[in-house]
């Protein structure tokens, strides 16, 4: 059933620039990059809940996408998270141990890299984490580019230009340092 008529204007608006962020001047998105654009759009479908709202296809385009975004409630995956955070909480004082919640974040759900663990836990100050101020937090928006890594540090050298915008070349998706971007190279950049 589809619910993407309860979804807002701003987060249809939101969904199309993650959706469009990720397919990369393609229509559709499949596998990591569909799973990373729902994720970042605030909801984590199961395999099956996916392909309810697809129709089993493997690529999916933006309507469908909305779909899959509107048939999963953030309200919904914010209060099924906040109950499994309380589940630590065994004092019933709306915080957890910051290492509990490290470790929570290493061993559930899909896992993180080193960065993301990083970002994540830079979120959360102090010794005792209160999770549903964390879990507002993580739900806000992305990390800027270089937040969570992929900077110059992490390549053991320079990006490649030095315009801070995570990009190497003279510009966006110019890999080649001529300034064109018309496909000249071998990215067809």
């Amino acid at each position: 059933m589809s619910q993407v008529a309860d979804l807002s204007e701003a987060q249809i608006v939101e969904a199309r620039e993650v959706f469009n962020y990720y397919a990369r001047n393609n229509s559709e998105l499949s596998g990591k990059e569909l799973q990373a654009a729902l994720r970042c759009c605030g909801v984590n479908p199961t395999l099956k809940e996916i392909n309810d709202s697809t129709g089993g296809g493997k690529d999916v385009a933006f309507p469908a996408f909305l779909e899959v975004v509107g048939s999963v409630a953030v309200d919904t995956t914010k209060a099924e998270i906040l109950k499994a955070f309380k589940i630590y909480d065994k004092a019933n004082t709306g915080t957890i141990a910051k290492k509990d919640l490290e470790a929570i974040l290493k061993g559930s759900g899909d896992k993180l890299s080193k960065a993301e663990l990083k970002w994540a836990m830079s979120k959360a100050s102090g010794d005792s984490v209160n999770y549903a101020a964390f879990l507002e937090a993580m739900f806000q928006a992305l990390p800027e580019i270089g937040e969570v890594g992929g900077g110059a540090e992490d390549f053991g050298g320079d990006a490649g230009d030095d315009d801070d915008d995570g990009f190497g070349g003279g510009g966006f998706g110019d890999d080649d340092d001529d300034g064109d971007d018309d496909g000249g190279d071998e990215f067809g950049f």
